[in-house]
């Protein structure tokens, strides 16, 4: 349920997982990331899930910011079952330079420009 689980984080990225999930016969990108917003000692690392062209395009951000990890904003939603929580990204914002945002740009319209070359199945 989504109604009234509204969530707004700035943090730091910690960690991150890259995976896939097949949804309705199609291959989805995710990104596990646990995002630091204040010390853990008070509840502050979350766990956030970016799905979606939010995950294909921060993944770009992710390499050509390594072996940095960049800050980010999320606006999401609270998935709460027993014993876990999880942030459901909505929206991502990458905290970057102004060179790693280019070369990421750059790379996410290399990739669509050659997917779109391919032709479909």
């Amino acid at each position: 349920m989504r109604r009234n689980n509204n969530v707004f984080l700035v943090g730091t990225i910690m960690q991150y997982a890259e995976r896939t999930m097949e949804v309705e016969g199609k291959c989805m990108p995710l990104i596990d990331l646990l995002l630091q917003t204040d010390s853990p000692k008070v509840s502050g690392q979350h766990k956030v899930l970016v799905r979606g062209r939010q995950a294909e395009e921060l993944k770009h951000f992710l390499q050509v910011a390594h072996p940095d990890l960049p800050d980010l904003m999320v606006l999401g939603w609270l998935r709460s079952v027993p014993d876990e929580s999880l942030v459901m990204a909505e929206r991502v914002t990458v905290l970057t330079s102004k060179e790693v945002r280019r070369a990421a740009v750059a790379a996410i319209r290399q990739e669509r420009e050659e997917s779109s070359l391919l032709p479909e199945a």
